[in-house]
């Protein structure tokens, strides 16, 4: 663990380049609409969350505030947690209407500013791959959440494309380092075992934290692309984006552990 003086100087500084990110990157709901495993992901949030009504919720990460919008339609009570004061004034526009029902927050997600067990549900998307310290961050999520309760959480995972990738390239394949603090993998890649965290270590640390996974979805599938070199490969990419055939292949047990993305519903215990 990271001693708490220390982790608020890296977060002061991770604070700033969020900052900087915010207004360089502008609003991010394009890209979650317009990208195709993007929109397949928000779909699929939004089907989750879809018969949650009138609960106290907390967004860990809210960003421009597209999940917290969605709650706060349906009367659900929702504290909305950023590190960045842009995106949570982006936010505070988007759900100006429902504003009775929403309270906005620059904090960091690893040292939240409620200490009390108030919470119904959790929303914690995209957001673990970010952070400087997983384990405060998890920590954190278990002691708001009332006992019995739920997280909804997503995290990106190595798909099938950057698998084979890495494989012909010889070399691991991220996201901005400076953004993505940890890369997920369903499978150790030989050739970079240590980049990458696995997805079983990852649920024994939910479990240490006191948070159980009952329910797992697979998001986006991607070809290799040495696949849609051949014309049979074509065609399959032409099908696979089938927003229906897609979420099907997502569904089958190896292909789900390649998706881009995972969700996790995770239950806090009594």
């Amino acid at each position: 663990m990271i001693k708490k003086n220390k982790l608020l100087e890296n977060l002061s500084q991770k604070r700033k380049f969020y900052e900087h990110v915010a207004n360089k990157k502008g609003d991010m709901d394009e890209y979650w609409a317009t990208g195709f495993c993007q929109s397949l992901l928000v779909e699929k949030i939004n089907q989750l969350l879809s018969d949650i009504r009138r609960k106290k919720i907390i967004d860990v990460g809210c960003g421009d505030g597209r999940t917290a919008l969605s709650l706060v339609k349906r009367k659900n009570s929702v504290v909305g947690i950023d590190i960045s004061y842009t995106r949570l004034s982006r936010a505070k526009r988007k759900t100006l209407r429902y504003s009775s029902y929403i309270l906005l927050v620059q904090a960091y997600a690893e040292d939240l500013p409620i200490k009390r067990t108030i919470f119904d549900g959790a929303v914690c998307t995209e957001v673990l791959e970010h952070v400087l310290n997983d384990d405060a961050l998890l920590k954190e999520l278990f002691c708001v959440l009332k006992p019995n309760t739920w997280v909804l959480m997503s995290i990106p995972t190595v798909s099938l494309s950057r698998y084979f990738d890495m494989r012909y390239l010889k070399r691991p394949i991220y996201f901005d380092p400076r953004e993505h603090i940890r890369e997920f993998t369903y499978y150790k890649i030989p050739w970079f075992e240590n980049d990458f965290i696995l997805i079983r270590d990852l649920e024994k640390s939910l479990k240490n934290h006191g948070l159980t996974i009952v329910k797992r979805y697979g998001i986006g599938f991607e070809l290799p692309l040495w696949v849609t070199k051949f014309k049979f490969g074509q065609l399959l990419e032409k099908y696979c984006q089938n927003k229906k055939v897609n979420s099907f292949l997502s569904t089958l047990p190896i292909l789900k552990n390649f998706s881009v993305y995972n969700i996790f519903i995770l239950q806090k215990g009594l």
